[in-house]
């Protein structure tokens, strides 16, 4: 599944390598205040968002917490 999740991942662009790292960093804020961090408005968040399948990255990322609780 880690493969499959960097086959995505390895072809993100710079922008959406930062808004994931500033949403995972800041899992409260808001599009509107991610944009405010990056000096973008929402809707570039947004698309930035779609982009990077940031929903992926976070499903991903409760799998794998979850698969590390029950070791």
């Amino acid at each position: 599944m880690l493969r499959l999740s960097l086959s995505f991942m390895d072809n993100w662009l710079q922008q959406a390598a930062q808004f994931v790292l500033i949403a995972i960093q800041n899992p409260t804020l808001s599009q509107e205040e991610i944009g405010l961090k990056l000096g973008i408005n929402q809707a570039a968040v947004s698309r930035r968002q779609k982009r990077s399948q940031f929903d992926l990255v976070m499903q991903l990322e409760n799998y794998y917490r979850k698969k590390i609780k029950t070791l």
